[in-house]
């Protein structure tokens, strides 16, 4: 008896270093995004490399913007240094004059992956540079987001964006065509309809829900103008791989 307990011991013991040896072995992949000490986070995917601009990281780090230059001949490995004030200690920047080359794209942080060109063309790390900026705006559950370029006089790119099953981006949906309808359709006479219809578009998000629901403030105006401006709700809908946008309510702004 006691033979027989011992050798189903010895049975059970390599049973089991046997099952651990079989265990697969979890190692972490590595994210080529990683911040640059005193910089942005740097993307480097395959022979590209893509910097993420500042303040648009989604609220769990799950996603962010980056900029890159598609050809051309700078190189994104050698860019100029932005300049900083002598009183303010901030982190290095960089950022190209090479703007007709510089395209951003949605980057999911983890693995690296690039997810979509956007419309936007950002071309620096900063925010903010003189006369040019870069806005985005993310629902809670981070399934949607606008990105907003602007320049001195309006906003260049408004742009809303759906990430669906798999991270896949639906979109985009492009805001300033339904934002003028909506405007010429409040506005009574003919002369301010045309006004609307041509001149700068200036877009500002002030929220986007998890449902698509996207508030925004828009004001239509020439260089150094009054014009006219307005406060609006579209509410966003994915269908068939497409992002459309009805405009749920429209307000001028008295001034």
């Amino acid at each position: 008896m006691m033979r027989s307990l011992i050798v189903l011991f010895a049975v059970a013991l390599l049973l089991g270093s046997g099952s651990a040896r079989a265990a697969p072995k979890v190692t972490k992949a590595v994210s080529p995004c990683v911040p640059i000490e005193h910089e942005t986070i740097v993307c480097k995917v395959g022979e590209r490399v893509f910097r993420i601009i500042h303040d648009s990281v989604s609220p769990s780090r799950r996603y962010a913007v980056g900029w890159s230059i598609e050809g051309g001949d700078d190189d994104m490995n050698d860019l100029a240094e932005d300049p900083r004030p002598e009183d303010k200690l901030q982190e290095r920047s960089f950022s190209t004059d090479n703007r007709d080359h510089v395209w951003n794209y949605l980057i999911r942080l983890a693995d690296g992956k690039i997810l979509a060109k956007l419309d936007g063309r950002h071309f620096g790390d900063r925010q903010r540079y003189n006369h040019y900026s870069h806005q985005i705006s993310w629902s809670p559950d981070e399934r949607y987001f606008a990105q907003i370029t602007d320049w001195r006089f309006g906003s260049s790119f408004a742009s809303a964006y759906r990430i669906g099953a798999g991270d896949r981006v639906e979109g985009p949906f492009r805001m300033t065509p339904p934002a003028r309808r909506a405007a010429a359709a409040l506005l009574k006479g003919a002369k301010d309809k045309d006004y609307v219809s041509k001149v700068n578009a200036a877009f500002e998000i002030k929220s986007i829900t998890n449902d698509g629901t996207m508030e925004f403030g828009v004001g239509f105006a020439e260089a150094k103008e009054e014009g006219f401006n307005f406060d609006m709700t579209v509410r966003l809908k994915a269908a068939g791989g497409r992002l459309t946008g009805e405009v749920k309510s429209a307000r001028q702004e008295k001034g």
